[in-house]
């Protein structure tokens, strides 16, 4: 994925389920809005998501303004920024509710 999803009012992008990996690359999403969560992106369930150089920056939500994993197993944030999002209630950044991620930020 090589994108820019910028001002949606339901979340930048939504992943309900990967089975495998998935790979979002080279991405800016930015000025998103989500009622409740992952305002910038929301991955529902997921085995491997690797996020590479991707800008995650200004988007709004109850929980996880710029992003939340849901029930994921491994996650990779390699050159990637999060920054200036917003959430209401819990972690503006990135909120991660999965009870054992396996987890690299670099």
């Amino acid at each position: 994925m090589n994108c820019i999803v910028s001002g949606s009012s339901d979340r930048g992008i939504y992943i309900l389920s990967v089975k495998k990996t998935a790979t979002i690359f080279g991405c800016k999403i930015s000025n998103n809005t989500a009622k409740k969560e992952g305002g910038g992106l929301e991955i529902y369930s997921g085995k491997y998501i690797v996020i590479i150089s991707c800008s995650i920056q200004q988007n709004k939500a109850e929980h996880g303004g710029g992003i939340l994993f849901k029930l994921c197993s491994k996650i990779r944030l390699l050159t990637s920024s999060v920054s200036q999002n917003e959430a209401k209630q819990a972690a503006g950044g990135m909120k991660i509710m999965s009870e054992k991620a396996d987890i690299s930020i670099c």
